[in-house]
């Protein structure tokens, strides 16, 4: 569908910025956790939630000019821009974003039981979830629907585990209490 791949080509020009930001991140977090560096991989994470925050409005401010973005990029060709659609592109490429962080913190610590269940879960929900909303919409946008409401489960538990996994190391007295002093 020409239309979801113009909106597909620019919404996931943001996270595809920020997926080569976070490449060298999952090793780096399994270095840290092997060398015992918990404040360090609690550093970065929220490093990395502020810089996803900066990337979300990113994908949000690009409502409003898509479509003198998509007149400039396409010409005579261009489409006109349904702005529940581009909404909902941005959602999804935040969740996408989002996502991309959290995976790449739990796969570093090798802590795959809740992200392999939550998006499981969505995997099954996923297509009866994809035909229901592109009957009851009447075309493709029931699938982007479909993943958006597929993937928040993964996007809204994972993080209390990672929170719950960092405190956990640091309250099984794994970092002293010199270290957390020093870490403030």
């Amino acid at each position: 569908v020409v239309d979801y791949q113009i909106y597909n080509k620019l919404f996931s020009l943001i996270g595809t910025l920020f997926t080569l930001l976070l490449t060298p991140i999952w090793s780096m977090v399994t270095k840290a956790l092997v060398n015992k560096d918990f404040n360090w991989i609690e550093r970065l994470y929220k490093k990395l939630k502020k810089i996803t925050m900066i990337a979300v409005i990113c994908e949000f401010l690009l409502v409003p000019a898509l479509q003198l973005l998509v007149n400039i990029w396409l010409k005579e060709d261009a489409i006109q821009v349904n702005y529940i659609y581009a909404i909902l592109f941005a959602i999804s490429g935040s969740l996408l974003i989002w996502n991309g962080v959290i995976s790449t913190i739990v796969n570093g610590m090798s802590k795959l039981k809740v992200q392999f269940i939550t998006l499981t879960i969505g995997v099954f929900l996923n297509v009866p979830l994809a035909y229901i909303f592109c009957k009851l919409f009447d075309g493709w946008i029931g699938v982007v629907l479909a993943n958006i409401v597929s993937f928040i489960p993964y996007c809204i538990i994972q993080p209390f585990f990672i929170r719950k996994y960092l405190n956990d190391l640091k309250n099984n007295g794994i970092i002293t209490s010199a270290e957390k002093e020093g870490a403030k």
